[in-house]
């Protein structure tokens, strides 16, 4: 069964594909645990009390459960896709894509669960660059990471990863105070003035 979803332009539909997108899984464990509440209270009732918009809710609640279960397994398996665009390009050997891409500790599943604020720390940290500044009357800076394998050449090709809403939106730490600060191209050599 395929599910239409309807466009919603603006920045409501870039909340909203984020939060669906982004949070399945957060939402998926919120979603699960309303509607077990759900039953509980329904089966302590009679069953003639039991009314179509209670059915119909709950209904309506375990297909977006399915949703948001479908949306979850697509986020934590795009390790694959990773995968097998690196071997494809020659970058890793399939032996090393499986044992270092998508592999997580424990503590970095429970940033991944864990509905507060966390921040990566990746081996290999060089420095962090700031790129542009946003705001008038308080600005801040934005910044990207930069990593270096420990073990690669003195000119190693770049891979640039773009998360998905954060190079329009956000840092590692806030929302900017605008939207589509910088546009930034690649293989453009001829910014003489940017480190990176």
């Amino acid at each position: 069964m395929k599910l239409i979803v309807p466009a919603v332009q603006g920045m409501e539909g870039f909340i909203l594909q984020m939060l669906t997108g982004e949070y399945a899984h957060l939402l998926l464990a919120g979603n699960a645990a309303a509607v077990v509440s759900w039953f509980r209270r329904l089966s302590k009732r009679q069953p003639s009390q039991a009314t179509w918009l209670d059915a119909g809710l709950v209904s309506t609640h375990l297909l977006l459960l399915e949703r948001l279960a479908h949306l979850a397994m697509t986020n934590a398996n795009s390790a694959d896709a990773f995968r097998r665009a690196f071997i494809e390009h020659g970058l890793v050997s399939p032996v090393d894509a499986d044992r270092r891409i998508g592999n997580r500790t424990w503590n970095e599943w429970w940033s991944v669960w864990n509905p507060l604020p966390f921040a990566f720390h990746f081996p290999g940290h060089i420095q962090t660059v700031t790129y542009g500044w946003v705001g008038e009357r308080l600005p801040h800076a934005l910044q990207m990471d930069v990593y270096r394998h420990h073990n690669c050449a003195a000119m190693p090709p770049v891979l640039l990863f773009i998360h998905g809403g954060g190079w329009m939106l956000g840092s590692k730490s806030m929302i900017p105070s605008s939207l589509l600060h910088a546009v930034r191209t690649i293989n453009n050599s001829s910014v003489k003035s940017k480190p990176f």
